[in-house]
């Protein structure tokens, strides 16, 4: 494991989910004006730099993969999914328990059509 690789703690789990709550409501109040259709990209991005932000500073150099990104677009697309807040528990569990991580991507068994 790197030096530089830190555990999250429960009181930055819960100050980020407190911000990440708080942009998810700014979000849905933004939503049904008309002026919302052109800011609620720009505070997705801002969710998505502050969560790169936070997960390479604490070492782990996955976090702005683009699959992770592709991930937060889609589930942000869903109405009254709170795609922040479920990508930074996500990520945040992953974080803290690499190992896990590892041992359930050995498992994964992806399909591949037959020539």
């Amino acid at each position: 494991m790197n030096s530089k690789y830190k555990k999250i703690g429960e009181v930055e789990m819960i100050i980020g989910l407190v911000f990440l709550f708080g942009l998810y409501i700014m979000n849905d109040l933004l939503d049904g004006l008309v002026i919302g259709l052109f800011i609620v990209p720009v505070i997705n991005w801002f969710c998505l730099g502050i969560n790169w932000w936070f997960f390479d500073s604490r070492g782990d150099k996955k976090a702005g993969d683009p699959q992770s990104i592709i991930l937060q677009f889609i589930t942000g697309a869903i109405p009254l999914v709170p795609a922040p807040i479920i990508t930074f528990i996500v990520k945040t569990y992953i974080h803290n328990h690499p190992k896990v991580s590892l041992d359930l991507g050995k498992n994964v068994v992806i399909a591949t059509p037959k020539a």
